[in-house]
């Protein structure tokens, strides 16, 4: 498959793109992590989760835009996107996701306190 230079650009770009989704995915299960203190095993499931479906999509990626060529410069731009993430909006916002997640968190507990209430009630005779 012969390549112009356009082409190799916007696909550069796209996984520039890309490279950021997976940082804004990565903080935002980082902060699941923070808010449900997970311990060695919660981590290694979310960490396995994150592989998992940056494979996957790294994959669907390589399959729909490069008819599954893997090129250098994809991995750079997959990289430099993530890098560009971590350097600039993932500060920010980790504490808006550990905040969603303590809010996710509290409503859950608050539904199965709710949970156990209603199926606890004395019952007539």
């Amino acid at each position: 498959m012969k390549t112009v230079l356009l082409d190799q650009t916007r696909i550069f770009l796209w996984s520039c793109a890309l490279g950021g989704v997976l940082g804004l995915l990565w903080d935002l299960l980082r902060g699941a992590r923070a808010a449900f203190r997970l311990k060695r095993r919660g981590t290694a499931v979310l960490d396995g989760f994150f592989c998992l479906l940056s494979t996957a999509v790294l994959l669907l990626f390589l399959l729909q835009r490069t008819d599954g060529a893997l090129r250098t410069y994809i991995t750079a731009g997959g990289l430099l996107g993530f890098l560009l993430w971590r350097l600039t909006a993932s500060h920010p916002l980790a504490a808006a996701f550990t905040a969603f997640w303590r809010a996710v968190r509290r409503a859950s507990c608050a539904a199965g306190r709710g949970m156990i209430w209603a199926f606890t009630l004395p019952r007539g005779n």
